[in-house]
């Protein structure tokens, strides 16, 4: 392998393009002062890589351009290739590693609009870069740092070295100098490696220590979500009893209104028959009234007179009666009101029946006064008939007859009476009857509502069958204490799932120190305050706070659950305050007794991490404690 050509193109003082041939064997370049020589040189420095451009006589890139002289325009661009001969050797291989007869190593720059330099490297006309050149190179030992190109003033340096100098020229010409910098640069990547492994290690520390923290609010998490659907299954059960013990109230009201409807329609017809009654009576008193007229005839104006005055006061009697019973019904019936509905119509109906069979008494009794009364009248008739002289005893006879008359009459006005109240009974039973029909009716719009509830709660389904439902109240019934006891049950489990979610809650907040101060530390703070425990300073939230309200966050974050510990005058004031908390079970805490604490120096390393740019500082110079504590 040797140089075989090598091409510039607007290279310093080269204008144009020019192609230098370099023959195989020695090849000298001769020519006056300034006519190129040296720049064949640096063409060749200028593609295998200078370690600066002072290496090439240039104080930046812009001077290798050709600037055009006196004569010439300057050029935005120059380009310099270097054609090497790569033929094949006894052995079949190639000096450099591409399988090719010749290869061609060219590096250009160019100016851009804003005058800054771009440089582009390419291999065998592809793109390329300078350590892939370096990289060919290298494998030929043709290094670009090498002693392969001797410059100007080299001899003479090498002249002049000491002995130590031109050692180092030695070890660099034979290769040793590669290994040791190779070996240094091992050096600082396994320095770089150990302290990237320490990093690694930092970091899963941290990370374990992180896990076991989400562990335990995962178990935490898990605890409270069974807990969660725990509450769930027992409010759908709650519902289900809920909705089950409706449906049976509903039942239960149209038995209730079945029944009412069935003793109104029986009350109604009593009470048509008790009418029929009445009406054949007055008929039977009206029949008297005209036999009894027959009997006076006309000399008989003085016992129609009495008469009369009997029905006037017995009419008088009449209203009096009325009124009192009037009053007495509108009593009865504010009381109805307020008393229940069943229990008024139940009361109602013992009644009108009782009522209705008193009547009949009085009924029959008056039907055998008349009878008594009309055989008497026929005796009368017989005796005023057969004598005038018996006058008077017709006179005591007809007194007699009259008494009994009254008392005929006084009989059918009882059972007149009765018969009023009793209608007056069953108008009120009426009045309850439409009262009833409209608490079915309210029933049955709830019972609407209550199947809708229950289809959103079972799920779309069919129709309830209200004949099995009818069927189904007694086993309802029975079921409804059963319900009852499941419901305290789950009542029960709710106030237990409460307790335990109060406690969880409670152990979370201690755990991530949102809560503030612990138990133990709130018992002690507690006891110092009512002077049971003395030499108490207080807690690190008592006694510290940020200096700046921007940092409270972060500084609670960095101090945790250090917040709540207690600052104490010595250790025998710690262990007292320990020994209290341990009798009166009142939980624990953290104490920091002054006399045992000491003020640590600041390490070196985290000296260094505070002076880094976004380092605000430490924790303690952004707080404004209290001067008892300071140490």
């Amino acid at each position: 392998m040797y140089l075989k050509a090598l091409e510039v193109s607007n290279f310093k003082s080269f204008r144009g393009d020019v192609v230098v041939p370099l023959e195989r064997g020695f090849t000298a370049i001769t020519g006056p002062n300034g006519s190129g020589k040296s720049n064949c040189g640096d063409a060749i420095q200028f593609v295998l890589g200078p370690r600066s451009n002072k290496t090439i006589r240039a104080q930046n890139s812009k001077d290798l351009i050709f600037n055009g002289g006196n004569n010439h325009n300057a050029a935005r661009a120059c380009s310099v290739t270097l054609v090497f001969a790569n033929p094949t050797l006894d052995n079949g291989r190639r000096r450099l590693p591409i399988n090719m007869e010749e290869v061609r190593m060219s590096r250009s720059i160019r100016l851009t609009k804003s005058g800054n330099v771009v440089t582009n490297y390419q291999l065998n006309g592809e793109d390329s870069s300078q350590k892939s050149f370096h990289r060919i190179l290298g494998a030929a030992n043709a290094r670009p740092d090498g002693y392969n190109i001797v410059l100007q003033g080299d001899v003479t340096s090498l002249a002049k070295m000491t002995a130590k100098e031109r050692r180092k020229v030695l070890d660099s010409v034979a290769g040793v100098t590669l290994y040791d910098d190779e070996i240094r640069k091992a050096d600082r990547q396994k320095d770089s490696v150990d302290d990237y492994i320490e990093r690694i290690k930092l970091l899963e520390d941290s990370q374990k220590a992180r896990l076991k923290e989400l562990k335990k609010q995962k178990d935490l998490a898990v605890k409270v979500k069974d807990l969660v659907e725990e509450l769930n299954q027992a409010r759908i059960i709650s519902y289900q009893a809920s909705y089950a013990s409706q449906i049976a109230e509903r039942e239960y009201q149209v038995n209730e209104q079945t029944r009412y409807l069935e003793e109104a329609n029986n009350l109604e017809i009593q009470v048509r028959e008790g009418s029929k009654t009445l009406l054949s009576l007055d008929d039977q008193i009206g029949e008297l009234q005209k036999q009894i007229e027959e009997l006076t005839g006309s000399d008989g104006k003085g016992l129609n007179k009495i008469i009369f005055d009997l029905h006037l006061k017995i009419d008088t009697n009449k209203d009096k009666i009325a009124d009192a019973e009037t009053k007495d019904t509108e009593e009865q019936v504010e009381v109805a009101d307020l008393t229940e509905q069943l229990t008024s119509a139940q009361g109602a109906l013992v009644e009108f029946v009782n009522s209705l069979a008193s009547a009949k008494d009085d009924l029959e009794n008056s039907r055998a006064s008349l009878d008594e009364a009309q055989s008497e009248e026929g005796e009368v008739q017989r005796i005023m008939e057969s004598s005038g002289d018996e006058t008077a005893i017709l006179s005591q006879q007809l007194t007699k007859l009259l008494t009994e008359l009254n008392l005929a009459n006084e009989n059918l006005t009882t059972a007149q009476n009765e018969v009023n109240k009793t209608a007056v009974q069953a108008e009120l039973i009426s009045e309850q009857l439409a009262k009833s029909q409209e608490l079915a009716e309210e029933n049955r719009l709830s019972v609407g509502e209550l199947e809708l509830q229950g289809e959103e709660l079972t799920g779309s389904g069919p129709g309830i069958d209200r004949n099995k439902l009818s069927r189904d109240l007694i086993t309802a019934q029975k079921s409804e204490e059963k319900l009852v006891e499941e419901s305290q049950l789950i009542e029960v489990k709710l106030r237990e799932a409460e307790r335990t979610r109060n406690r969880l809650r409670s152990e979370m907040e201690n755990s991530s120190g949102s809560k503030g101060m612990a138990g133990g530390a709130a018992a002690v703070i507690s006891a110092r305050d009512n002077g049971q425990l003395t030499g108490i300073i207080g807690t690190i939230a008592e006694l510290c706070a940020p200096i700046d309200p921007n940092h409270e966050s972060a500084l609670a974050t960095a101090i945790g659950g250090g917040m709540t510990s207690i600052v104490v005058e010595n250790d025998e004031i710690a262990a007292k305050a320990i020994r209290w908390l341990a009798e009166r079970r009142a939980g624990r805490a953290t104490f920091l007794p002054l006399n045992k604490l000491t003020n640590n120096r600041v390490a070196g390393k985290a000296l260094m991490v505070s002076k880094k740019p976004g380092v605000i500082g430490f924790a303690h110079e952004l707080l404004d404690y209290n001067p008892k504590i300071d140490i």
